[in-house]
Formats: C-alpha cells, sequence, structure tokens
C-alpha cells in the first residue's frame, strides 16, 4: 500500500484542496452489543456488530473489532476471531495463538485490519468460529460492549 503524505504546512503557505483529501476522516461507522450471543460449532456472525457503510476506493480504512469470549464446551477447542467485509474473511485470528481453552475459559479478542475496500456500499462484520460444542458465547455488556469500528485514516 503505497500512502501518499501530506505536506508541512507553513505560515503564509495556501491550503489546498488536495492536502485536506489526504487528511484523515474519522469515524465511518460504529456499531455495539451489550448482550451476550449464544454460538454453536462453526462460523457464527456476532449479531449486532455489523455495519454497512460507501466506502471509497481512494481512501483507507482501519476497521477494529473487540469481544469477550467464553468457552462452554466441555473440553479444549480451537477459536478464529475474525473481520468479514461483504461475507469473506479479511482478518483472522486464529487459534494459533492462543492456547486451546477448555470449559468456562474467558479471552478477551480484539482485532484490527488496515485496508482499502472496493467502491460502493461494504458490509463488514465481526465473527466467530469454534471448532466444537454448543452454548459458547461472545460475552457484553453496557461497561463491555463488544464492537466493531470503522475509521477513515487517509487518502491512499
Amino acid at each position: 500500500m503505497a500512502i501518499t503524505p501530506n505536506t508541512t504546512f507553513t505560515a503564509g503557505s495556501v491550503l489546498t484542496a488536495a492536502q485536506m483529501n489526504r487528511l484523515p476522516w474519522g469515524i465511518v461507522a460504529y456499531a455495539e452489543r451489550t448482550s451476550t450471543v449464544t454460538v454453536n460449532t462453526g462460523t457464527s456472525d456476532i449479531t449486532g456488530c455489523s455495519v454497512t457503510f460507501t466506502a471509497s476506493a481512494t481512501r483507507y480504512y482501519r476497521i477494529t473489532g473487540a469481544t469477550l469470549m467464553n468457552s462452554n464446551h466441555g473440553a479444549a477447542q480451537d477459536i478464529d476471531f475474525r473481520i468479514a467485509v461483504d461475507g469473506t474473511a479479511q482478518r483472522v485470528f486464529g487459534n494459533t495463538l492462543f492456547a486451546n481453552p477448555g470449559p468456562g475459559d474467558r479471552m478477551q479478542f480484539c482485532v484490527s485490519y488496515i485496508t482499502t475496500l472496493t467502491a460502493g456500499s461494504r458490509t463488514i462484520k465481526l465473527q466467530g468460529a469454534f471448532s466444537a460444542g454448543a452454548s459458547n458465547t461472545f460475552d457484553a455488556s453496557a461497561t463491555n460492549p463488544s464492537f466493531i469500528l470503522i475509521e477513515d485514516i487517509g487518502q491512499t
């Protein structure tokens, strides 16, 4: 990814539209869930942690997601936490980064992904995948929500 850095501004300089367009535009979309989601084996969306927005092909986006996972399975299992763009996993934190959790083990997942997107309407979701078991949960509350945040961080 080639980034077009901005210039240094000095007194008396003329600020151009091109320079302004290189600046970050900030938060583009945000969604959170404040109650627990129960999931079974396989890939599941973390309900409520999905956003749809209109992307520009000339911008960089930082996608950040977080959730607390609670393993309720009676044995160790593999877990993936991922960001999906239009239904396709783009950034996966796989179980290779974590010890296999057993029953009652809790882990805080946080993932950040920087990317460009195809112009147009994009749907971005947080997902989790469990290799075994039923009644695993992504725990959330008003003081510890699961969330997804999309930020525009500048021009390509």
